[in-house]
Order: structure tokens, then C-alpha cells, then sequence
């Protein structure tokens, strides 16, 4: 089910970047690639830990909705980038490390919790 929830939140973001008028910068792409990696890597190492979060959580544990949440919030976030693209993007780049940043902590103290 996992599986199917990813690749349909890259099939939907998929015709956003096509439609780009313009080329994006390199380091505008490896912000959304660090974004992306920390996302994988937050719920790669939440799965099956005890989840706080009662939207997340599926019999007091991160199960495959709470995966889903936290999917789809993250890939709409990267359609919403899109849009922000025009204007903001320095903002938008420097927001997608931060966030990687942050998410990549939590995901190290997941890691460490088990």
C-alpha cells in the first residue's frame, strides 16, 4: 500500500515539473532532492514506532494512513513550490533545507530510539 501511495504522489507531481517554463536552478533541485530524501528517510524510520501524532497514528503506532498523511502533505508541498517558483524561489530553496535539516534530525532520533 506504501508503495502505491508514493508513486502516486510522483505520478501527480510529475506533470508540474514538466510544465516549467523556465529552468529551475541546480541548487533549487537539490533542495527538493534533500527534502524528498528526508521525508523517505523520516518514515522509513518512524514505521511501526509509537506514534504522538492521533492523525498519524494507526493502533497507537505509525501504520500505513499515518504514511499516507505524511506523504501526501509533503508532495503537496512540492506542487505548492511550484507555484511559489515564479517569485520566491530563494525562499522556497532555502525552505527546503531547513525543512530537510530539521526532518533529518528527527529521523536520526528515530533511528536511535529503536
Amino acid at each position: 500500500m506504501t508503495r502505491t501511495i508514493i508513486l502516486a504522489i510522483l505520478a501527480l507531481a510529475l506533470p508540474v515539473w514538466a510544465a516549467e517554463p523556465e529552468r529551475p536552478s541546480k541548487l533549487y533541485r537539490a533542495s527538493q532532492l534533500a527534502y524528498v530524501a528526508a521525508q523517505f528517510a523520516d518514515v522509513a524510520s518512524s514505521r511501526g514506532l509509537h506514534e504522538h501524532n492521533a492523525l498519524l497514528a494507526s493502533n497507537g503506532a505509525l501504520g500505513g494512513r499515518g504514511v499516507a498523511v505524511k506523504l501526501s502533505i509533503g508532495g503537496a508541498w512540492l506542487v505548492a513550490q511550484e507555484l511559489l517558483m515564479r517569485r520566491h524561489w530563494r525562499v522556497v530553496t532555502w525552505t527546503n533545507f531547513a525543512v530537510a535539516a530539521g526532518t533529518g534530525v528527527v529521523a536520526a532520533r528515530n533511528w536511535r530510539a529503536r
